[in-house]
């Protein structure tokens, strides 16, 4: 495994993998198309011992551990639905199960697990869904109903009482809302109230009281080209 600047790389990568590290840091999975589509691996952080989670004739990806490390949520596209579907074990190191399907909205992806691990949001055709502990799924956030559209994808506050996600307003302005995970009245955290910077139609992380998210700038520059004479 070739070494450069303190980085380790396991193998080219190929689309966008996103990876997610395993609680204890000795796990990492993340998504490959090198068989044809999309699907789910697991390999140790050095390298080795890597495992095929999914073998699907769909598209598998955005993969996320759980908080005890005994499952692992994923999106899976057949045919252009998309829903969640979670592979567990039994033990740390034990070996996975088949997929089992969570969610049925038909569009639901990128989920995200509570910290307790007892729930999972994630985006959905009509904003932010939730799935509690009994397998109720329920919509959160209507963002359809309200006329704006998701900016970036739902996560958990530290203490798993609230969700926050992105949205724009009709008129265009985004930012980042605060929601309880029951639903009820959302509250706006993160304004980017400069038209010439605005969120980045992505996820972003919260860590340690601060959040990071990508923002995207205008920029333009002039040319000046001679004009020739015929």
């Amino acid at each position: 495994m070739p070494r450069s600047a303190g980085i380790d790389r396991f193998r080219r990568p190929q689309g966008f993998p996103t990876p997610s590290f395993s609680p204890d840091g000795r796990e990492i999975v993340f998504y490959s198309p090198r068989f044809g589509t999309r699907d789910v691996f697991l390999t140790n952080t050095d390298g080795t011992g890597e495992t095929r989670l999914t073998g699907d004739p769909g598209e598998e990806y955005h993969p996320k551990f759980s908080p005890d490390g005994l499952q692992v949520v994923f999106a899976m596209d057949r045919g252009g639905r998309v829903d969640l579907f979670v592979v567990p074990r039994d033990s740390l190191g034990g070996a996975w199960s088949a997929p089992i399907q969570v969610t049925h909205g038909g569009l639901d992806f990128l989920g995200w697990w509570s910290p307790d691990g007892q729930q999972l949001v994630y985006g959905s055709a009509g904003g932010v869904g939730v799935r509690s502990p009994d397998g109720v799924e329920r919509l959160v956030v209507d963002l359809k109903r309200q006329g704006r559209s998701r900016l970036a994808y739902p996560t958990w506050s530290p203490d798993g009482r609230s969700i926050w996600f992105g949205a724009r307003t009709p008129g265009g302005e985004g930012g980042i809302y605060e929601v309880a995970a029951t639903g009820g009245k959302e509250r706006m955290i993160v304004r980017a109230d400069d038209p010439s910077r605005q969120i980045a139609a992505a996820s972003f992380t919260v860590r340690r009281g601060r959040i990071y998210l990508c923002m995207t700038e205008t920029e333009s520059d002039v040319y000046v080209a001679e004009l020739g004479r015929r």
